[in-house]
């Protein structure tokens, strides 16, 4: 089990063990209103029991080198040529903050170019 058991406890993510192991608790993060508790866990599949797991995901982050940094920063040259908008967190650091606001940006350059 990767969640205390005393909900009053809960946090939206609790950490685990190894310490890159986290489980993130989807009713508080997404508002589910559901009578199960919907939880994601990351790198701590062997603590869990094998019924309760609904699915299984391989995930792989971008892997940043020297050109895709240099490319990235053309992003100004690309983005709109041809009415294409770019965004993704790849455009930043790779987290989803990343992703939203290179989303916004890419929104904000659509609306602007709108006759």
């Amino acid at each position: 089990e990767t969640m205390r058991r005393d909900a009053a406890a809960h946090a939206s993510a609790s950490g685990g063990d190894p310490p890159a192991a986290v489980t993130y608790n989807m009713n508080r993060l997404q508002g589910f209103d559901a009578p199960e508790t919907f939880c994601v866990t990351l790198n701590n599949s062997g603590q869990l029991a094998p019924e309760r797991i609904l699915n299984r995901f391989v995930y792989h982050h971008p892997v940043y080198t020297p050109q895709g940094v240099h490319a990235r920063a053309r992003l100004q040259d690309i983005s709109g040529a041809g009415h294409i908008f770019y965004a993704g967190a790849y455009w930043g650091d790779g987290f989803h903050e990343a992703g939203v606001a290179s989303g916004e940006r890419a929104a904000a350059a659509v609306e602007a170019s709108a006759p």
